[in-house]
């Protein structure tokens, strides 16, 4: 069964569902906000630190890209000048 858990990264707090898979023996992690990414580990604890790691290193990317990070509970993050927006906005990849 998968679990909803709250990843703090340096980046924002992002959700990742974490599931046991018996036949591996492997905790899955899927990230949400990262269309097609997953990662793993061979613990609960191990698998909530890859999925830190897999965002940080996501989020660097898309930096150096010149993109912008929204997390989850909708923080900005962006490298250089990013302008402070205020009220709705709409975001579109």
């Amino acid at each position: 069964m998968k679990r909803k858990y709250l990843i703090k990264t340096k980046y924002g707090i992002f959700n990742a569902l974490i599931w046991y898979d018996r036949s591996d023996k492997l905790y899955l992690v899927e990230v949400p906000s990262f269309q097609k990414t997953m990662t793993q580990g061979s613990t609960l604890a191990d698998a909530k630190y890859m999925a830190n790691d897999l965002i940080e290193g996501l989020c660097e990317i898309a930096f150096d890209d010149g993109k912008i990070v929204i997390d989850d509970e909708g923080h900005i993050t962006g490298k250089g000048k990013t302008a402070r927006i205020a009220g709705p906005v709409t975001v579109y990849a």
